[in-house]
């Protein structure tokens, strides 16, 4: 290895130290690729999960609405008050 500073060959254990050094860098710099890698399919994995998740969520909002609404047209109806003004007169009302 030439110097160039001054024209003179570096010293042979420097260059080896500095090429040992230089592939631990390279070796640590593959590795961090690799993790990172294998973070960003996990995080494209769990982004699918989530949005499953919340569409399974938003089914079931829907799906509570809809028996909501129907629950709430049954108390609205006219048998289900008389039965309930009935049940009333005899002691016993939901």
């Amino acid at each position: 290895m030439i110097d160039d500073v001054q024209g003179t060959t570096a010293p042979p254990v420097a260059g080896r130290r500095e090429g040992e050094r230089l592939e631990a860098l390279e070796h640590e710099l593959e590795l961090g690729r690799a993790i990172r890698r294998r973070l960003d399919g996990e995080i494209r994995r769990l982004g699918a999960r989530v949005g499953a998740v919340e569409a399974d969520a938003a089914h079931v909002r829907n799906v509570l609405a809809e028996r909501e609404r129907y629950i709430g047209a049954i108390e609205r109806s006219l048998v289900w008050r008389v039965a309930q003004a009935l049940r009333r007169l005899v002691g016993r009302a939901w």
